[in-house]
């Protein structure tokens, strides 16, 4: 059963769960990849709809991979079920850089 999580009203109308899960690292080497977008999906499983990513955390290819199987699954409808926050990191804020980081992190 999935559980019931209160959420805000953003500035920008969209609703934003106020738990989510975070996806940075906890040991010095992430998880191989299908391990990750199995935990994913457990997290999908169990209610989770707000995900915390950036790229240096290496997890956001796992993450989006997890969120496309949710929906082929059945168990979200619509990438709008989840929100998903990502960071631009300070290596990469050189006006040159933005652009490529945000497009990679979209990917």
């Amino acid at each position: 059963m999935a559980m019931l999580v209160p959420k805000i009203m953003l500035n920008s109308g969209h609703e934003m769960p106020l738990i989510g899960m975070g996806t940075a690292p906890t040991a010095p080497t992430l998880p191989p990849i299908d391990q990750l977008v199995s935990i994913f999906i457990d997290a999908i499983e169990a209610g989770y709809r707000h995900f915390d990513t950036a790229a240096a955390y290496g997890s956001e290819e796992a993450l989006g991979r997890a969120v496309a199987d949710a929906i082929q699954r059945g168990l979200i409808e619509s990438r709008e079920d989840v929100f998903i926050t990502s960071k631009l990191w300070c290596t990469e804020t050189h006006h040159d850089l933005v652009l490529p980081a945000l497009k990679r992190s979209l990917a």
